[in-house]
């Protein structure tokens, strides 16, 4: 058997138990992968052999733009064969150019946004739908530290300041998120957010967000990894501080100092 390698896109989602719109799996003459974190299905499997020898088969360019069906469980999807990488990035880029244009008509200004990148597509209009824009001024309190919080927040334009007490944490502009640590970890917020200029954020419900979350593997592997980096960026700032505090010998430091 020749060496073979091919990546294909799923264009069409019809309530797929495991896969979404747009994500991509690749298929060799020895392997099948599909999307991270995602089971393998053997119907799929079964369905793919069976490409793999048609497409062998098959004369140069005779695939391209062609169809396949992957069906007999409780869902269907449809796939095509991406033929080089310019076409993954370029349907990166209308995936960008559609998420800016739906901003643009539901808040009237768009951000670029890691998290956004990872939505699948079907689910990216019911999430801009379950967000909400909100305006602050420059020193207002966003998130109050010891306080629920049940929002996560984007940045649209302005900056906000993470502090815990006299520590600051972390300093946050355009496109970038806030809340995860009390959404994910607790309702109670660890830490508190306000506006270090005029500020304009995106805030979804954690209950809209969960469901995002339990739909899609990648927004669930984006969100651990950011929880991962803000409290290693937390921790780091607390120690930071504390080292600046705790100067000489203990034993030789009067007790207020302590």
């Amino acid at each position: 058997m020749q060496t073979f390698k091919a990546i294909f896109e799923i264009v069409e989602d019809n309530n797929c138990p495991l896969y979404d719109l747009n994500e991509r799996f690749e298929l060799s003459d020895k392997v099948l992968t599909v999307p991270e974190q995602k089971k393998v299905c053997l119907i799929l499997v079964r369905e793919i052999t069976q490409i793999l020898f048609s497409l062998l088969a098959a004369s140069p360019g005779e695939s391209d733009n062609k169809l396949y069906t992957c069906s007999g469980c409780t869902g269907l999807i449809k796939f095509r064969q991406i033929t080089s990488m310019e076409d993954v990035e370029q349907s990166k880029k209308h995936q960008k150019v559609a998420i800016d244009s739906l901003m643009i008509n539901d808040f009237g200004m768009a951000v670029d946004c890691d998290l956004f990148q990872v939505i699948p597509p079907g689910q990216v209009k019911r999430f801009f739908s379950s967000c909400r824009k909100q305006n602050f001024k420059q020193g207002q309190r966003i998130v109050q530290k010891g306080e629920v919080n049940k929002f996560l927040c984007i940045v649209l334009s302005g900056s906000v300041v993470v502090e815990d007490g006299p520590v600051r944490i972390s300093h946050l502009s355009e496109g970038e998120i806030f809340g995860e640590m009390s959404y994910l970890g607790s309702s109670v917020a660890a830490t508190s957010v306000r506006a270090s200029s005029e500020t304009v954020v995106l805030s979804i419900s954690g209950e809209d967000f969960g469901t995002l979350l339990e739909r899609s593997s990648g927004v669930q592997m984006f969100m651990a990894q950011l929880l991962a980096k803000r409290l290693s960026s937390a921790n780091r700032a607390r120690a930071e501080e504390f080292d600046s505090c705790m100067t000489g010998r203990i034993n030789e430091m009067v007790p207020a100092e302590l």
